[in-house]
């Protein structure tokens, strides 16, 4: 470990890494994709890269498009014309589409100029279909995963019922062309934390495709948190999402996995008590892909009916971005998410659930002390305690965030963009030069 602060950024040698005449295209696939790209986008703009965004809304499923979001972006985006592709369908239903799909992915790319494409997912037979078109085309192609990359849980347990066709789904999803993150063949892989490229390789990639540059977004965010006066920040945050003042807020960042019907209600019923006892208020952030199942609005009605008070107990779904609410917090929750790592950043206590079934686990506590772990109810309600009232764990677990910090985020040292930008620029500086005259032959109808 370099002996120096974490978050202090360090010269680069050699100068700015430069993109001047680069076309790079950038693919969202999930709602989520363009706030957590649009700090790189611009940053490599800033480097002279032509910057653009290919809108393949056609191809996602109704809670995935970002349409939306890459308009409020102001970049210059094309949208890929409907092709008849049954998005909403089941995969194997979608795999039946994939050659008719590809003719139109293959008649907008040879219309565009475009050095490299970068994808904030790999995942479905739209976008596989649209990474292999580009290959094709001698397009190159970047993985940047949208979130965190962490080793699988070894006490997860599948229901018994997908246990059984497990291996028989499996052999029929790689007949189709898709299989686990990062395996679709892109050409590099821009891992935000140092455990993804660890568990990639473990995958089988190999390791030079595999290249950790830390996250452009939150060396930006870390630098705005140093400049900005923090607590009138989360003051207006929280009077924003109507949360009680002077009193303390637990944030529990909610994981799509967590069966909503079993494992959440008495989740939520030991966190509710918790806060009660530390005189605190419960904010519960919801995954975009289970917010607005009836069950939850059900549970959280007889939740505060119980309770006698709304004040102690609040509801996150579209009303702030994941960053807001850890910055409005005393202490975090979750099971496994990269909202862990914005505690950190924001050095905010974290309480990680172990006990639940859950296919991933955050090292974090036992590697590097950087939080608490909870591994059954008791232990869970002690935790989120100390995490809001005890200054001692307080202290000790915020000091190992910078261990964590330094190992899994490169230091915060504000270096994640010429990372990725010098990574970027050594792909592109390898394509052949036939693939490269054929691009601009292509192109030549079109700017």
């Amino acid at each position: 470990m370099k002996d120096r602060p974490w978050g202090c950024p360090e010269p680069v040698e050699g100068g700015l890494c430069r993109l001047d005449g680069l076309n790079l295209w950038f693919v969202p696939s999930n709602s989520s994709h363009m706030p957590k790209l649009k700090a790189m986008m611009d940053d490599l703009r800033r480097r002279g890269a032509d910057v653009r965004i290919l809108c393949i809304d056609r191809l996602l499923a109704d809670n995935h498009r970002s349409k939306e979001a890459i308009r409020e972006s102001g970049y210059p985006f094309v949208e890929l014309e409907d092709p008849g592709f049954e998005r909403n369908r089941h995969w194997l239903i979608q795999a039946l589409q994939r050659r008719r799909l590809a003719r139109s992915i293959r008649s907008l790319l040879d219309g565009l100029r475009i050095d490299a494409i970068v994808l904030g997912a790999d995942a479905g037979v739209g976008v596989r279909t649209l990474i292999q078109v580009a290959r094709g085309r001698g397009i190159r192609t970047v993985l940047v995963p949208d979130g965190l990359v962490l080793p699988r849980n070894p006490n997860f347990r599948a229901r018994a019922s997908i246990r059984l066709r497990a291996p028989l789904w499996r052999v029929a999803r790689k007949s189709v062309g898709l299989g686990p993150r990062g395996s679709s063949g892109v050409d590099l892989i821009l891992a935000m934390n140092r455990v993804g490229k660890e568990v990639f390789v473990e995958q089988g990639l190999p390791a030079d495709r595999v290249e950790v540059v830390g996250s452009p977004e939150y060396d930006a965010e870390f630098r705005r948190y140093r400049q900005e006066h923090v607590s009138a920040t989360a003051d207006q945050i929280s009077a924003r999402l109507g949360l009680p003042t002077g009193r303390p807020v637990v944030l529990f960042a909610h994981q799509s996995v967590i069966d909503s019907a079993r494992e959440l209600p008495p989740l939520l019923t030991v966190m509710l008590e918790a806060v009660c006892e530390c005189d605190a208020t419960l904010l519960v952030k919801f995954h975009p892909r289970l917010r607005n199942l009836p069950e939850i609005d059900s549970w959280l009605t007889e939740t505060r009916r119980e309770d006698g008070s709304v004040k102690r107990f609040a509801l996150v779904r579209d009303e702030c971005s994941s960053l807001e609410a850890v910055r409005a917090c005393a202490a975090c929750v979750t099971a496994y998410s990269t909202v862990a790592l914005e505690a950190c950043l924001f050095r905010k206590p974290l309480v990680l659930i172990h006990y639940l079934n859950v296919p991933y686990r955050l090292p974090y506590g036992r590697q590097y002390g950087a939080a608490i772990e909870a591994n059954d109810p008791d232990t869970l309600r002690a935790g989120i305690i100390a995490a809001v009232s005890d200054e001692a764990t307080r202290t000790r677990v915020c000091q190992n965030m910078g261990r964590l910090i330094e190992h899994e985020l490169c230091g915060l040292d504000g270096q994640s963009g010429e990372r990725t930008a010098r990574a970027i620029a050594r792909l592109c500086s390898c394509r052949s030069t036939q693939s490269r005259r054929t691009d601009d032959g292509a192109a030549s109808s079109k700017p």
